[in-house]
């Protein structure tokens, strides 16, 4: 089992909580302010990279918030390499997924296989959280 008990985590979760929705609110405020911004900044010229930019910003949410199970992963779990092996699998399906979505949309092919991408991660890291607590929860 672990070391630690998610209760015993309880005051880390808490805090790596509210950090991570204040990051995802500032994602979001990005996200609103971004062609304002971006046009402020580098003229109208750039106005074809702000949708993609706002849907990298919205397609890297489900990493965000995988960071909680990760740190159950890691110091609950004491299972680093878990995270290490999840890592090289975004690696490779980031990789192959621009290689497919580029010639297929574009600009858009990055937004598509980073979303992907971090929902799987997002689940992936999720589930072993789930699996853990329900084997492990009630002795740990």
């Amino acid at each position: 089992a672990s070391s630690k008990s998610l209760h015993e985590l309880r005051p880390l979760l808490s805090k790596a909580i509210l950090t991570l929705v204040g990051l995802i609110g500032l994602m979001g405020v990005g996200i609103l302010i971004a062609k304002p911004f971006i046009l402020l900044l580098f003229g109208q010229k750039a106005a074809a990279s702000v949708v993609p930019f706002q849907g990298l910003t919205l397609a890297n949410i489900p990493f965000v918030v995988s960071s909680v199970a990760v740190i159950i992963i890691i110091y609950a779990l004491k299972k680093p390499y878990i995270i290490g092996i999840i890592s090289l699998f975004q690696v490779a399906l980031m990789l192959i997924g621009n290689i497919i979505l580029i010639p297929k949309f574009n600009l858009f092919g990055p937004v598509l296989t980073q979303a992907l991408t971090n929902l799987l991660v997002l689940a992936a890291t999720s589930t072993i959280v789930i699996y853990h607590w329900i084997k492990y929860g009630k002795r740990s």
